[in-house]
């Protein structure tokens, strides 16, 4: 087959006399990148096409009748094809010709699929071969002229012994070659894989239970990051994802067979028409992904697209095309609709797989303010009447700062250079990257708290993450740990973090509590998600470090552990009683156990008696200001409501969910940033961004806007506003009001005493007021006091 690439888009002369010789005794093809929109015209004739592609994969249009037909020279014209899109190619054939080899793995053995397309009636034998069969296949075959798909059976028995599966991780690939009677071999590669479900919602693959960490492809690809496939997932592998989500886009012909090189899972999702269900669209496009589906052991999942408005009849279309599906290829699980957003209804009978962020009126992902440990209650109720797999999705969608744009970059680029004055004109110049800083540690934290929380799940397939990268394209990105171009932003985690961070197979320690007070016991679950291929066996510890890595004190397990593959399992209980030191410490938890350790944080604070000494406590602004008046210290924190707080915004303990709408800004802030130096937080130990021990704090609490005659050093806990909100926000203002010391909280702090962190927060106040390093950094007069609290 010889081919001749066509550069550039638009009109084109051929030259039909610079065709390879000998071309008008078989056929030509145009092969061209299929877009919506696009079309293809020979002379002033549309072409039909020959091959069905997808939004994503290739379209074959045959240009033989027409090209005899056009003298020496024939114009073609495309139109549709974008830029950076592969580019179209005429490729030349015999009469008669092989095309589309496909593998099918089942219970007794391989079935083994392909087309012949003959020209006229072709009689002749046909041998199919690969390194992994013991003797080829051959068969004689007589067809008419059209295109007839043929298949072949082979029992397991007939490959050669220790043939490798292809695996997640592993892409054990082999050759499949065609060759017939006065025809052209035809070659392609594929896999051998078996994926089910057992009932239970696991996920099986060749008969082992594994579980999916994926990642949502909003548009990364070659084109827009300037790596190939191959490179792309090479780089997913390094951060533990083994899935990627095509969202509402079917991933092309190279991104599929760079998934099988490199083991990966890919979940694709048939373009729809804003929500609405067009059976003929998507039985075209199954029709032309399943087509060569078969050769592709990385496609596990396919829906008939992503937030479809599905009414009673379009129910029965969307069943009887994947029970037709299904006939065709019985390797991959197919769904009606991948919903993240509105898929509480839950999955539609005859679905085989179910997507969400949540079912009814619980949700299958970490808000940040959920208390249970696991998503076991809301799999219960799914598991009242659907057994197969269950993702949550679009976990870790957390917003982040963008960073501020180089004066190069402000130089090229006019939005850049705009973005870069509206931070200048809201003040925010000079805590912008500590605030950005701040949102990456805490969104790693909370991926990670999700991923553990998918792993403690019982009967939970997977988990698949959004946001890891940037979308293409994004003038103020907002979302990614990393560019749209795979590179690492100032202060991201490295890859091999991201991957410690949402691995399925690792240590975990279930904590009671975060927060301690000292003398208490604290109750520990220990155990080890294990979805590897290997039994992990040995003996096991948990330890308790202080600051500095000493061991405060180790406790063996009773038993070694034994940790199957596929699945949790509960090393033991432990109860570790904490230590009187009469000071607030930060220590660490350890479990190490067959070379592997886990960490966990968890904060001791010492039982404070007194409630402020000499410092005036109130919830009342009126009380406040009377004690300032008299030149008191005064800690003010009313309760977090709109009373006392009409202009201030929700404060979210993490980076808030969802990405930036220009046409709205958020309320929600998107978490804190804390200077962990000052003194006030000497009993209160903390990062520089919200940990375990704020989230109780931080729950229900206010940020206040902050004027700019107010200096940043008067902000002891500032909020992170959005970058089109872009307000100075606070938590806890240090002001002189009237010739006294002012603490001013919207944390809402007196009515949360019962938490052993909040009155260590209390008590360092107060020892802050009370102390000489309490020289407040800004002045206001009781008037612009009002406008902050009520």
């Amino acid at each position: 087959m010889e081919k001749i690439t066509l550069e550039g888009a638009g009109s084109r002369i051929l030259e039909l006399k610079t065709f390879p010789q000998g071309w008008r005794a078989g056929r030509v093809f145009l092969r061209t990148p299929w877009q919506a929109g696009q079309q293809a015209v020979l002379g002033k004739d549309a072409l039909p096409v020959f091959a069905a592609g997808t939004p994503f994969s290739p379209a074959v249009y045959e240009l033989t009748d027409a090209l005899l037909e056009a003298g020496t020279r024939a114009v073609l014209t495309l139109t549709g094809i974008p830029e950076g899109a592969e580019k179209p190619y005429l490729y030349f054939t015999r009469q008669t010709f092989l095309d589309g080899p496909a593998v099918l793995g089942g219970k007794e053995g391989l079935t083994v699929r392909f087309f012949v397309h003959a020209k006229d009636t072709y009689r002749g034998q046909i041998r199919i071969r690969s390194e992994i069969f013991q003797k080829p296949l051959t068969a004689g075959i007589a067809c008419g002229a059209g295109d007839h798909r043929l298949q072949f059976f082979l029992p397991w028995e007939n490959l050669v012994p220790g043939t490798e599966r292809w695996d997640l991780g592993q892409g054990r690939l082999h050759t499949l070659t065609l060759e017939g009677e006065h025809l052209e071999p035809c070659s392609s590669t594929f896999g051998i894989r078996e994926l089910s479900s057992d009932g239970t919602g696991h996920l099986l693959v060749n008969g082992r239970r594994v579980f999916l960490v994926g990642e949502t492809n909003a548009g990364l690809s070659p084109a827009s990051s300037g790596k190939s496939w191959d490179e792309i997932f090479a780089f997913l592998g390094r951060c533990g994802i083994n899935l990627l989500r095509f969202a509402g886009r079917v991933p092309g012909e190279e991104a599929l067979f760079a998934a099988d090189r490199a083991g990966f899972a890919i979940l694709a999702e048939l373009p729809g028409a804003q929500g609405r269900f067009d059976r003929e669209m998507a039985k075209s496009q199954l029709s032309a992904l399943l087509r060569s589906a078969g050769v592709h052991p990385s496609l596990f999942f396919v829906s008939l697209g992503t937030g479809l408005s599905l009414h009673e009849t379009s129910v029965k279309e969307a069943r009887d095309l994947l029970e037709d599906a299904r006939r065709q290829n019985h390797q991959i699980l197919f769904a009606a609709s991948t919903d993240p957003e509105a898929g509480r209804g839950g999955p539609l009978a005859g679905d085989d797989f179910f997507c969400s962020t949540g079912y009814q009126d619980l949700p299958l992902r970490d808000t940040g303010r959920e208390e249970e440990p696991t998503y076991d209650g809301v799999l219960e109720r799914i598991r009242a009447h659907f057994g197969g797999p269950v993702l949550s999705m679009d976990a870790g969608r957390f917003a982040l700062l963008p960073p501020l744009p180089q004066e190069k970059e402000r130089r090229e680029s006019r939005e850049a250079d705009l973005f870069a004055r509206m931070v200048e004109t809201a003040g925010l110049t000079e805590t912008w990257e500590k605030n950005r800083s701040a949102g990456l540690f805490s969104s790693l934290l909370f991926r990670r708290e999700e991923a553990e929380r998918a792993l403690r799940t019982k009967s939970l397939a997977g988990i698949v993450f959004r946001g890891l990268f940037d979308e293409p394209g994004e003038v103020m990105p907002t979302t990614g740990l990393y560019t749209g171009r795979l590179q690492r932003k100032q202060g991201s985690p490295a890859p091999e973090e991201i991957a410690r961070a949402l691995a399925p197979t690792r240590l975990l320690i279930l904590a009671d509590r975060r927060c301690i007070l000292e003398g208490e016991t604290l109750s520990l679950r220990c155990g080890m998600a294990n979805f590897g291929k290997e039994r992990i066996t040995g003996p096991w510890e948990i330890r308790l470090l202080g600051e500095k890595g000493s061991v405060l004190a180790a406790f063996p397990g009773m038993e070694d552990a034994d940790c199957p593959a596929g699945g949790l399992t509960l090393l033991g209980d432990e109860l570790i009683p904490i230590e009187t030191k009469h000071t607030a410490r930060m220590l660490t938890l350890e479990l190490s156990a067959a070379g592997a350790t886990a960490r966990e944080r968890i904060w001791i604070y010492p039982r404070f008696d007194e409630e402020g000494g000499e410092v005036v406590l109130t919830e009342d602004p009126k009380e406040a200001l009377a004690a300032l008046e008299r030149g008191a210290a005064v800690l003010l924190s009313p309760p977090a409501v709109p009373l006392h707080f009409p202009a201030a915004a929700p404060l979210a303990a993490a980076p808030w969910y969802g990405p930036f709408v220009r046409e709205k800004i958020p309320e929600e802030t998107m978490g804190i940033r804390v200077d962990r130096t000052h003194p006030l937080f000497q009993d209160f130990v903390t990062a520089g961004y919200a940990d375990w021990q704020w989230r109780d704090i931080l729950a229900g609490a206010k940020a206040m806007v902050v004027p700019r005659s107010i200096p940043d050093a008067a902000s002891l806990i500032s909020a992170i506003d959005g970058p089109f909100g872009m307000r100075r926000l606070s938590a806890l203002l240090f002001l002189e009001v009237s010739g006294g010391k002012l603490l001013l909280s919207s944390l809402g702090l007196l009515q949360k005493k019962d938490r052993p962190e909040v009155r260590a927060l209390l008590h360092g106040m107060c020892s802050f007021l009370q102390s000489p390093d309490a020289v407040p950094a800004a002045r206001i007069d009781p008037a612009e006091l009002a406008k902050l609290v009520q």
